[in-house]
């Protein structure tokens, strides 16, 4: 079950935030490692969306946590 996984704008925002952090403190390699290991849950998420609970405040949605 390969679904279409949606980032909030929210969260959209924070990644943005991380990974400017990631260049600034560490280097553009260590948030290029980040992002493959968020594409491979982000893969389990699209695969296997049941494993992860229903979001309390915007039911079906499905929350995880990376």
């Amino acid at each position: 079950m390969d679904r279409k996984v949606v980032i909030s704008k929210t969260a959209e925002r924070k990644l943005n935030l991380l990974f400017d952090y990631l260049i600034q403190k560490w280097s553009v390699r260590i948030k290029n490692k980040f992002i493959e290991r968020l594409d491979s849950s982000i893969e389990i998420i699209k695969n296997q969306p049941d494993i992860f609970p229903e979001s309390k405040k915007n039911a079906p949605t499905k929350k995880s946590c990376i």
